[in-house]
């Protein structure tokens, strides 16, 4: 495990910035990168155990800074580490290989339809914002654009391109499973893309203000047809860019930083999104927030300040001493893993924690059940285009307005005594024939949640029941919706 200087700066102490903020979407140190001696006790913060193994030197170069950390299909780890034109893979047995050349920074690493991409963007560095696919015979490119910045996320198995820059239009362009990359239709807000998630069966979509100063804005929806939400605003006449965005269990999570005109942080924040409104659940002053991770209920945040934060439910702790460098990319590829990218004076190191307790409740009481209102409500609001106004055979009401025959509607296409085999869910993760696609891909934070819903009992309110709550009633065989 490691062992972590203690006497770094505290989470909310002053710090300048004197590199460009990191962005990241959901989903690195001390010279010589080696841990000394025998281990600490692991971290702990919010009922989690995190077991910090030996740091791996990713590179020794001044002003390099993690990007992006991904596991692949094959199990390496990948991270990438501009302005260092190379990525470095790093295999089972810890054995390290750079690996491509790009022609501009590497902001995006993407594991899916059985491939990995990687975005590059360069701001005022016009054709820089590329895709490219590792393939057999290495890297090639996969989506070649004019803009500047590339922000590249996953729905399921596919891919989302989000391109623009610095007086430029933002443009949209999809790449399905197997499939080609399409352009998709639709006009943004004015400003630079910065983040993209997929949440709750929508695309979420963060642009910065294309100005010295401005609020950042969240456009949100199916693919040419998004809307946009604003975030709490930031401090008079600074600037604010969204750093990451997260997909949790029933709440999208989004990091803020806002800067004055000279590029100097006045304050980042942590909000959530629980499908009815923002709500800032931490803000700090001269700290930046800049990645985010989630493992089922639990979020994880990295700061400029060396601070990793968890959140399980009862606010956000720090996980234990900072780090030697700021935390500026994360990455959960499973329940028990996490990967954290350290850039520090000397270079970039690699980090990886196992993790255990992740989901569980504060205070050593079981958890509250999942319910329709709190949890489930939200990831349906994707579904509204076509099941409140098309005859299908699971029917909601228009925008989700009548809670208790929604309620029941879904009750409908839930399996109790096989959850994983609930029409609700074998049709919304493409298992079975679905005319709107996948939105809920297995393996998804939607699927994970509408799933923990129906093994919960499928409530309406978790706030009205008993301490014995009593299991909803539900047909014995579910119907089956188109």
């Amino acid at each position: 495990m490691i062992q972590r200087p203690p006497t770094l700066a505290p989470l909310c102490a002053l710090c300048a910035i004197a590199t460009s903020l990191g962005v990241a979407g959901c989903r690195d140190s001390s010279g010589g990168g080696a841990a000394t001696g025998s281990a600490t006790a692991p971290a702990t913060a919010s009922g989690v155990a995190l077991a910090w193994g030996a740091p791996l030197p990713v590179s020794s170069a001044p002003g390099d800074r993690a990007t992006a950390v991904v596991r692949d299909g094959g199990g390496d780890v990948v991270v990438a580490h501009p302005p260092s034109a190379e990525l470095l893979r790093v295999d089972a047995a810890g054995a390290a290989t750079a690996e491509g050349s790009f022609g501009a920074e590497v902001k995006a690493l993407v594991w899916a339809d059985g491939a990995l991409f990687a975005a590059t963007s360069q701001p005022s560095t016009p054709d820089a914002a590329d895709v490219y696919e590792r393939g057999p015979s290495g890297w090639t490119l996969s989506l070649d654009g004019t803009e500047d910045v590339s922000v590249l996320f996953a729905e399921g198995d596919t891919l989302h391109a989000i391109r623009g820059g610095h007086g430029l239009p933002t443009v949209h362009f999809e790449r399905p499973p197997g499939g080609p990359w399409q352009p998709v239709a639709g006009s943004f807000p004015l400003g630079v893309p910065t983040a993209g998630v997929s949440h709750a069966g929508e695309l979420w979509i963060a642009l910065a203000p294309d100005a010295a100063s401005g609020d950042a804005v969240l456009v949100h929806g199916r693919p040419g047809s998004l809307r946009p939400e604003l975030l709490p605003s930031a401090p008079m006449g600074a600037k604010q860019v969204v750093t990451a965005l997260c997909s949790t269990p029933g709440k999208l999570l989004v990091a803020t930083v806002s800067t004055d005109s000279a590029g100097n942080v006045l304050q980042s924040q942590l909000v959530g999104y629980d499908g009815a409104a923002f709500r800032q659940e931490l803000v700090v002053a001269g700290d930046a927030f800049l990645c985010l991770a989630a493992i089922g209920g639990t979020a994880f945040a990295g700061s400029e300040s060396g601070q990793l934060l968890t959140n399980s439910g009862s606010g956000w702790q720090a996980s234990g001493t900072p780090f030697p460098g700021a935390v500026t990319a994360l990455h959960a590829p499973d329940a028990q893993t996490l990967y954290a990218g350290v850039s520090g004076p000397a270079g970039v190191e690699l980090y990886a924690a196992s993790v255990t307790g992740a989901a569980a409740a504060t205070g050593g009481t079981a958890p509250l059940p999942l319910d329709y209102l709190s949890d489930l409500k939200p990831l349906l609001a994707g579904c509204v285009g076509c099941h409140a106004s098309m005859q299908t055979g699971f029917r909601l009401s228009s925008g989700l307005s009548d809670d208790a025959a929604d309620h029941q509607a879904v009750l409908g296409q839930v399996d109790l005594a096989q959850p994983d085999a609930s029409p609700l869910l074998t049709k919304a993760s493409g298992a079975v024939g679905h005319a709107g696609g996948a939105p809920w891909a297995t393996g998804s934070a939607e699927y994970a949640t509408a799933l923990r819903w129906i093994q919960d009992g499928g409530h309406f309110d978790k706030t009205l029941l008993p301490a014995a709550s009593a299991t909803p009633t539900t047909p014995t065989t579910p119907t089956t919706p188109t």
